[in-house]
This record gives structure tokens, C-alpha cells and sequence, in this order.
């Protein structure tokens, strides 16, 4: 994996790792508690109640350690022209390999999705999508993010790993972030210098 551009790295990963750990030191620790009641019918303490709270507590760390110890990345080779999206727990991993078409430009692009909350009223939540944008055809969505600085981070990396244009499309003026010659040419209503 040499050629290979690890995108969507978060800048967290060591204090996501360290949680995980704490998480699941905790459950482990609530589990010992449960067994050694169950098993040698002995109370922490002479209470009941640390038992309970093992209980209810063992299962939420557990998945906190898990939630924690998730990580997406998107590996985007060059050299093939080819992407990746991988989400990894520990030592497993997803993803194939895909093929990307040929890249016009990157953009990075501002969704509103609405939905309901409890009480019936609309709960709206942004989201900003980095596309890649072919020459012909849909554009390519290569990741969702709910933060603009991450989208914009990435689709930075995406844009100069493929040596290609960045339109920041996130507000109702589309300003180019990177100017690449060739779009800029078709696209020249949208490049402000």
C-alpha cells in the first residue's frame, strides 16, 4: 500500500483508542462483579446495589468500547485510479477496491435533511457531501460528513492527490478553493480569483 492515500483519518484516533480501552476495562471490571456474585455468591461490599449497577452498566460500556474502536478511512491509489472505503474494528476490516472515473473536479456540497422528532416538529441536520464529478454522467459521493472543516479537509486531500480542481459549493456562492485549468475554462462563471 505504498502509493496509497489514507483519506478521513481523524485527528482523534489515540484518544478514540484510549476511551475504547477505558470502556472496555470497565465492562470487563463490571462483569468480574457480576461473576463473582453468581458464581461464588459474594456481594461487593456486602451490596446489592454495586451488582445492579454492573448490570446495567456492562452492556452500555461495551458498546461505547465498540462504537469507540470503529474507524472509516477511504484509501484512494493514483497510480490505478482506483478508491476504497474501508471501515475497520481492531484487526477487521471492509471495502473492495473500486475504479473512479475519470475526475473533472472534486466539490464538496451542503444537504439539508429534514426529519421529525419526538413532538412533530422538523428537526433539520446538515450534511456535506465530497463528490467527485466525472466528465460524463452522476457525480461520485465519496463521503458524508456533518462537520464542513472535515469535508472540506478531505475533499482538499482528494483534490490534490488527483491533481484536480475544489469547489466549495456549501454556500450559495460556489467558490473555487483549488483552480485547476481545465475546469476553470468551462466553469468560469464560478472561479473567483
Amino acid at each position: 500500500m505504498g502509493s496509497n492515500i489514507i483519506i478521513g483519518k481523524s485527528p482523534s484516533v489515540l484518544l478514540n483508542r484510549l476511551l475504547s480501552v477505558l470502556f472496555l476495562l470497565l465492562s470487563g471490571l463490571c462483569f468480574i462483579v457480576i461473576y463473582r456474585n453468581f458464581y461464588y455468591n459474594e456481594l461487593l461490599f456486602d451490596k446489592l446495589v454495586y451488582v445492579k449497577a454492573a448490570v446495567c452498566m456492562a452492556p452500555v460500556a461495551l458498546c461505547f468500547s465498540v462504537w469507540l474502536a470503529v474507524e472509516n478511512f477511504i484509501y484512494l491509489n493514483p497510480v490505478t485510479n482506483s478508491y476504497k472505503a474501508v471501515v475497520t474494528l481492531g484487526p477487521l476490516s471492509t471495502g473492495r477496491w473500486k475504479q473512479l472515473p475519470e475526475t473533472e473536479y472534486v466539490s464538496v456540497f451542503n444537504q439539508r435533511h429534514e426529519g421529525e422528532n419526538i413532538r412533530g416538529t422538523g428537526n433539520n441536520k446538515h450534511f456535506f457531501d465530497v463528490n467527485l464529478w466525472p466528465a460524463a454522467g452522476a457525480p461520485l459521493t465519496i463521503a458524508q460528513y456533518t462537520s464542513k472543516r472535515e469535508a472540506l479537509y478531505v475533499a482538499r486531500q482528494i483534490a490534490v492527490a488527483l491533481n484536480t480542481g475544489l469547489l466549495d459549493a456549501t454556500k450559495a456562492d460556489a467558490v473555487w478553493l483549488i483552480h485547476c485549468p481545465v475546469v476553470a475554462t468551462a466553469y468560469s462563471h464560478l472561479y473567483t480569483p
